[in-house]
């Protein structure tokens, strides 16, 4: 198997390990997974919106906009973004807005 095999099968592993933790609310683990998920792949759309979906759930509401802005630069059309910004309109309960 060759490095870059290597590199897209651990690609894929952590996406969808964030994936899963974020289902289950881990927020923070998937958070710091979509973050390595990125480092292998700077522009991928899915990270990019699963990270600004943890961080909005965290509270971190700066850091979820500019996640769901760099995921629009690449794709306008991505149904996630806009549901994603729907979000930001009504953030979730117990949403500590404050520590933004």
């Amino acid at each position: 198997m060759s490095d870059e095999d290597l590199k897209q099968k651990s690609f894929l592993n952590l996406v969808l390990t964030g994936r899963r933790l974020l289902m289950i609310e881990q927020f923070q683990r998937a958070r710091h997974i979509f973050t390595s998920a990125l480092e292998l792949q700077p522009e991928d759309k899915e990270c990019l919106i699963g990270r600004s979906k943890c961080c909005m759930n965290e509270g971190r509401l700066r850091k979820a906009l500019q996640d769901a802005e760099l995921s629009l630069r690449h794709d306008k059309s991505f149904p996630e973004v806009s549901v994603g910004a729907q979000a930001f309109a009504f953030p979730p309960t117990g949403c500590q807005c404050a520590s933004v």
